[in-house]
């Protein structure tokens, strides 16, 4: 199948993929760069406004089932789960001094009708700390087509660059993974 193609499984990024029976040895999920009638109707099955803008989705199985078909759709959409910013860059602060805070959203692209993912908690390290305001919360469910925020302060205790990390830790939800997401916290603090 799409021989003289390159073709990239989409597990990279999504894990694993689903074990779904099927006739033909060469089933199974990959991304390809070719636009095809099955990457289309592909497209509109899953109701992603994303899914396709880098890639085609392309399935080899000429028995796709409503039940196959959720079955790949939960785990294409598994790597969205809980989608946060990669990095977040605080302005230079003087040491001993608090920034004002930088918001972090995090967005939760899952169908409503999906089992909405749990946030078991939110830890941040470093010189920084969370600011009143936010709207995210632990232990609470974080259903599909929603999001939250987080604000976020720089408290540098020495002057040059200072690192943290801001991960929301989820609880074990069906098909979500990883388990984690991390936002990269930096900043520089200066000597007043």
């Amino acid at each position: 199948m799409f021989f003289g193609q390159r073709v990239q499984i989409c597990q990279g990024c999504h894990g694993a993929p689903p074990s779904l029976p099927h006739s033909d040895s060469a089933s199974r999920i990959v991304a390809t760069g070719a636009a095809t009638k099955s990457g289309a109707e592909m497209r509109k099955l899953m109701g992603s406004k994303r899914l396709g803008v880098a890639m085609e989705l392309v399935l080899a199985d000429p028995d796709l089932t409503d039940d196959k078909l959720e079955t790949i759709r939960l785990y294409l959409v598994k790597v969205r789960d809980g989608d946060a910013p990669a990095a977040l860059e605080f302005p230079q602060t003087q040491v001993g001094a608090t920034s004002e805070p930088l918001v972090v959203t995090i967005v939760n692209e899952r169908a409503a009708r999906d089992p909405p993912a749990t946030v078991a908690s939110i830890r941040i390290t470093g010189d920084y700390a969370m600011a009143p305001g936010g709207t995210c919360s632990a232990n609470g469910p974080f259903k599909g087509e929603s999001s939250c925020v987080v604000n976020v302060r720089f408290a540098p205790k020495s002057k040059g660059t200072r690192s943290g990390r801001l991960e929301f830790l989820f609880a074990p939800t069906p098909g979500l993974t990883p388990k984690a997401r991390v936002t990269k916290l930096t900043g520089v603090g200066v000597l007043p």
